[in-house]
């Protein structure tokens, strides 16, 4: 095991997660439930809002895409206003998305890291009756970086009323 000393008696343990303390003669070996008072719960998932179904787009220019149907924000990082999610700590997350559109449409979606593009797909007019996209990533950010997606120039996505069919989702794996 490999201990770290946090105070004069107690020791953490990286590899196990547990706590041992030492006193005079004898050492007590607890788990370490104050542990996870410290690990924030990140989670999210949310699709887009719509009266009736309808695509969105084609734009002229990229365009951020606002999920604004919230089904799951554990922690609050993410915001349905603005479609921005914003890392509270440091640390290794998982991020991915789900696109619908119908054939007669290019779809191009992206998840960005600031301004940065980070992973995409694209599905091209299949002729089809309808197609799906979908992609995710690992990234690494720190506390206060910006992760969004956009839908590509000329192109389109699907919102429905009520199957939640173009999702965005996002957690901590860990933090670092």
């Amino acid at each position: 095991m490999l201990f770290q000393k946090t105070h004069s008696q107690a020791f953490y343990c990286k590899e196990c997660i547990l706590c041992v303390t030492k006193t005079r003669t004898w050492v007590k070996v607890f788990t370490c439930e104050i542990l996870d008072f410290f690990v924030p719960k990140v989670a999210f998932t949310a699709s887009m809002t719509s009266e009736e179904d309808l695509h969105r787009g084609p734009f002229t220019s990229e365009k951020k895409l606002i999920f604004d149907k919230v089904l799951t924000n554990i922690g609050d990082a993410y915001n349905p206003k603005t479609g921005v999610f914003i890392a509270p700590v440091k640390g290794i997350y998982y991020f991915r998305y789900s696109g619908y559109a119908f054939t007669l449409h290019n779809m191009g979606l992206s998840i960005f890291k600031g301004n940065t593009r980070f992973v995409s797909s694209y599905e091209h007019t299949s002729g089809e009756k309808n197609d799906n996209v979908s992609n995710g990533a690992v990234m690494q950010l720190s506390a206060g970086e910006e992760v969004h997606m956009r839908l590509w120039i000329q192109s389109w996505i699907f919102v429905d009323y009520r199957y939640n069919y173009s999702t965005f989702t996002g957690y901590l794996l860990y933090p670092i």
